[in-house]
């Protein structure tokens, strides 16, 4: 088994790191393994240092938050320069089944045309999250799938995601859930580093465009099993992910997309008007107003479509 590179990036919750890290010491062929915890400037990083010992595991403490992107490039070249021949990215609070990590990394080995794999992920109560993207979304996707115009459209998250059906067996898709996957060193050093504009979403859809820029395959393994807690971090910082989310989405459509100015101007006053609402009833919401409003007005002034 050739030697595997796991970054895990850490935010805060500490405990779901520990947890993480215990699932990946119990991991089949744990020798060739070595884990690279990339710690976003917590402010509780003395209980993080506590739990990362060992010598299968490297400690990395970034002195600012730089959000998913930028924090697992760190520890993506760390692996690379350590001569990881695959680089695993968890989120902290995935846990591993004994044979995933091996499952994927074995796949990789037999199939060089794909560069990415992803494994089947189920949540806390083992029901499957259909999270993973089956094809690349578009504006329309957009609106059909994160919007209100869901609850019309019900099979529209099916045609972007899949259904549970889908993921009972092996298929090509067009990316991997950023929660869990792994790539190949080759395919890494052409996708990677990964684009840090973003702060915190659409970074899947991102890696998609530039996988198939690359000419490389991404491939759902659903013989390789993880378990995802979802949103341990984020559900903490709920406003702050909300003005994230509306960022990235701006950026993703005009940078990646090519989307007309006001198709991207019609979907940003639409997310403006959910977060007004939202703090109707939060207060958390109202003091986050004047950020919400200077970030996303800097992403929207940067496209020139």
């Amino acid at each position: 088994m050739k030697k595997i590179g796991v970054v895990v990036l850490n935010y805060i919750t500490w405990q779901e790191t520990q947890k993480c890290i215990a699932s990946i010491q119990n991991s089949r062929g744990i020798e060739n393994i070595k884990i690279y915890v990339v710690d976003n400037a917590s402010p509780n990083y003395k209980e993080l240092e506590s739990i990362c010992h060992g010598k299968n595991v490297c400690l990395i403490q970034n002195k600012e938050n730089t959000g998913y992107a930028a924090g697992n490039n760190v520890g993506i070249l760390h692996a690379l320069e350590d001569g990881c021949e695959y680089v695993l990215i968890s989120n902290n609070d995935v846990s591993f089944e004994t044979d995933s990590i091996y499952i994927m990394q074995q796949y990789l080995e037999r199939h060089p045309e794909y560069g990415i794999v992803a494994p089947h992920i189920v949540d806390n109560n083992k029901k499957t999250q259909c999270c993973h993207f089956i094809k690349k979304i578009g504006y329309g996707d957009i609106w059909t799938t994160q919007t209100v115009i869901r609850f019309v459209y019900h099979k529209a998250t099916n045609r972007v995601h899949g259904s549970e059906e889908f993921y009972q067996t092996q298929q090509d898709i067009f990316a991997a859930a950023g929660c869990c996957f792994m790539m190949s060193a080759e395919c890494a050093g052409r996708v990677t580093p990964l684009d840090d504009t973003t702060f915190l979403y659409e970074e899947e859809n991102i890696l998609g465009i530039r996988m198939e820029q690359q000419g490389y395959k991404t491939r759902y393994l659903p013989q390789s099993r993880v378990i995802h807690g979802h949103d341990q971090t984020t559900r903490l910082v709920k406003p702050f992910a909300l003005i994230c989310w509306a960022c990235s989405e701006i950026y993703y459509l005009a940078e990646y997309l090519r989307i007309s100015r006001w198709k991207i101007y019609f979907l940003y006053y639409y997310r403006t008007l959910i977060f007004l609402i939202h703090g109707l009833k939060n207060p958390e919401y109202r003091k986050q107003w004047g950020n919400y409003k200077e970030k996303t007005r800097r992403f929207l002034e940067k496209t020139e479509i």
